[in-house]
């Protein structure tokens, strides 16, 4: 049996604006916040109100969170974009993110690079689940735990000891 694939598609386009995002910013933020910026997401405190004010704001309103959320990710796998604090999930852009916003050209990728697998689904709700637990029990704020760039790295890499976790 055959089974269906999507066909890929190009996110140049949101891609440059992610890049630019980067670019505009008083300093570096999350991912989760530049998604939350790019699609004018009214439900969240906007850091600075100027952020409000930036030709990149609400730019992306058509895309999804999940979907630039995974793009970032994937921009960073490219080396167009660089974590720059691993505890945070901070976004940076490198030298090859600053040639391609100079000349953007079509980036093609397959949707399925740009969607999480099932079990890392499964993982990442199983992981928010224990941290919901353990944030009422230590009267804590989810992000003092982990936040949820750790929860996507942990479902992405399933260290499988402490030692590997802290990597």
């Amino acid at each position: 049996m055959k089974t269906y694939q999507a066909p890929p598609m190009d996110v140049a386009e949101q891609s440059v604006q992610i890049l630019k995002t980067v670019l505009l910013l008083d300093r570096s933020y999350s991912s989760n916040y530049l998604v939350r910026l790019l699609t004018a997401d009214e439900t969240f405190a906007v850091r600075n109100e100027t952020h409000k004010q930036l030709e990149i704001y609400g730019a992306l309103q058509g895309d999804s969170y999940g979907k630039l959320e995974n793009l970032i990710r994937y921009l960073v796998r490219l080396g167009y974009l660089i974590i720059e604090d691993p505890l945070y999930g901070t976004v940076g852009r490198t030298e090859e993110g600053t040639e391609f916003l100079g000349s953007p050209k079509s980036l093609v990728v397959a949707r399925r690079n740009l969607s999480p697998a099932w079990y890392d689904m499964q993982v990442m709700m199983g992981l928010r689940k224990v941290r919901k637990e353990l944030i009422e029990e230590l009267d804590m704020a989810p992000y003092e735990l982990f936040n949820n760039f750790a929860i996507q790295c942990l479902a992405e890499t399933m260290p499988q000891s402490i030692a590997e976790m802290s990597q």
